[in-house]
């Protein structure tokens, strides 16, 4: 399925959000140095600025579906 994430943030506000909402990021972050999350926060705002207004941004994601069944 292709749709499109937005949200009426910033990109840093964005950025904010997403790695405290999200338990894998904030797992991943955890384990690296305050200098290597300051690279990776200033890339992703430096990213996102291609799809942000200023006052929101919105991008194209991607969900896979799969089902299997056992026989």
């Amino acid at each position: 399925l292709y749709f499109n994430i937005e949200a009426p943030l910033s990109a840093e506000d964005f950025w904010a959000l997403r790695s405290q909402m999200s338990d894998r990021l904030r797992t991943k972050l955890a384990s690296i140095s305050a200098e290597q999350i300051a690279a990776i926060r200033s890339d992703v705002i430096s990213d996102l600025g291609s799809f942000s207004t200023g006052h929101s941004v919105s991008f194209p994601a991607e969900v896979l579906v799969v089902s299997g069944a056992k026989p």
